[in-house]
């Protein structure tokens, strides 16, 4: 099975830096005027229902890859793991740049696999997501409980000093342990097992019936659709 509902462009997998400390890979933008999204009740497993609502208005630009191991080229960190927690992160922004309303939050993943990178195998890894306004790190805790079973492929987070290209980041450290390092998961780089064994990919909304092995390097679980799936 594979869905996907997200807006696409070529404009490159890592296409915008946020003041420094968080870079998405991809573009997106606060929802304006938009409904507020219903609260979530607390679930027993991930469900791409309960993790659809948390990215609401947000599209992201990116370029296809054509295998996990192109992927893992373009990461600097690629390991598996399940969550422990969710976290409120840093605030981007500046008054008056239409950006000040711009939030996140930082997933704390305790990694079991390392394919790439610092992480450690049995130590947490800290990585960020952008949030609407309303969505707090107790909603994402609800979609995305303690346990939930993840691969992560990211790059590290550039920590630049305040005001970096004309942007603020207020709390740049919020969310993590002092000097953790903040990781940024690229647009087909963070896949979730959900609660019925389906793997998806809430940045992409594709969807897949794999097993969790197959999203890692050498497996053939994308986290975009190829030629041909359309």
């Amino acid at each position: 099975m594979h869905t996907r509902t997200t807006t696409r462009s070529g404009a490159g997998l890592v296409a915008l830096f946020l003041a420094g400390s968080m870079a998405l890979s991809g573009c997106s933008t606060p929802g304006t005027g938009a409904e507020a999204a219903p609260t979530q009740a607390p679930a027993v497993g991930a469900t791409a229902d309960g993790l659809r609502v948390l990215l609401r208005d947000i599209s992201f630009d990116y370029n296809d890859v054509q295998s996990n191991d192109e992927l893992a080229d373009l990461s600097d960190a690629v390991f598996s793991g399940t969550i422990v927690g969710v976290s409120d992160g840093p605030q981007f922004g500046k008054a008056g740049d239409g950006l000040e309303e711009m939030r996140s939050v930082v997933v704390e993943v305790r990694a079991t696999e390392v394919v790439k990178g610092s992480v450690k195998a049995g130590k947490s890894a800290h990585v960020v997501i952008y949030a609407p306004v309303d969505v707090n790190a107790a909603r994402w805790s609800a979609a995305l409980p303690s346990g939930t079973k993840v691969i992560v492929y990211a790059t590290v987070s550039a920590e630049s000093p305040r005001g970096t290209n004309g942007l603020d980041t207020i709390n740049p450290a919020k969310g993590r342990p002092k000097g953790a390092t903040l990781y940024v998961p690229a647009v087909q780089g963070f896949v979730v097992e959900l609660s019925d064994g389906t793997l998806y990919w809430p940045l992409t909304e594709v969807a897949r019936d794999d097993e969790l092995a197959e999203a890692m390097p050498g497996g053939d679980a994308l986290g975009n659709l190829l030629p041909g799936e359309e």
